[in-house]
């Protein structure tokens, strides 16, 4: 009865030895998922400080296109302060000027009947600046010139909201909108 009892005990010590490991094993797999987050995170980080970086050069060597798309790279609310403030600086300079390019060969192909074209451009106009009211125009009369009378409609409608009703651009949007209900 005492060896019994002596065997119990010992059995009970192991037990508890081995749910305490358990416990150790699980605390250590929850550290580990966390690490490796962590380190997830910080590797993100510095992908975004490294392509902030790529866009200062490039922008300072005006590439401004490429300068845009590392700057896309960048996740702005996980920057520092300082580095914050050099992507804002970068963004504005970099924006205005891939807006303005972008602008003026969409008008070009506008111009040359290259619908199509003036359209792939004026989308990432829009798309960089939504309330460029006169790449939003031009968009929606590429949508026209192409047939596409839902993506017009898109279109004219934001120039309608973006400009006063006196305006000639409001006036042909509001007359296309009544026209193709």
């Amino acid at each position: 009865n005492q060896q019994v009892i002596e065997y119990s005990d010992q059995l009970d010590a192991k037990t508890a030895t081995i749910n305490q490991m358990t416990k150790e094993i699980d605390t250590l797999k929850l550290n580990a998922v966390q690490a490796k987050a962590e380190v997830t995170s910080l590797t993100a980080k510095a992908d975004g400080y490294d392509a902030l970086f790529e866009a200062k050069k490039l922008a300072a060597e005006e590439k401004f296109e490429e300068a845009a798309t590392a700057l896309a790279k960048v996740d702005a609310d996980s920057l520092a302060e300082g580095a914050k403030e050099i992507y804002n600086e970068i963004s504005v300079t970099v924006n205005a000027t891939v807006i303005e390019d972008l602008y003026n060969k969409a008008l070009e192909n506008f111009n040359a009947g290259k619908y199509e074209d003036a359209k792939t451009d004026l989308v990432k106009v829009v798309e960089l600046n939504a309330e460029h009211d006169y790449a939003q125009y031009y968009l929606a009369r590429s949508y026209e010139q192409l047939n596409d009378v839902a993506n017009a409609k898109v279109h004219y409608q934001k120039v309608v909201e973006l400009l006063p009703e006196t305006t000639q651009r409001a006036q042909t949007a509001q007359s296309y909108l009544n026209a193709h209900p």
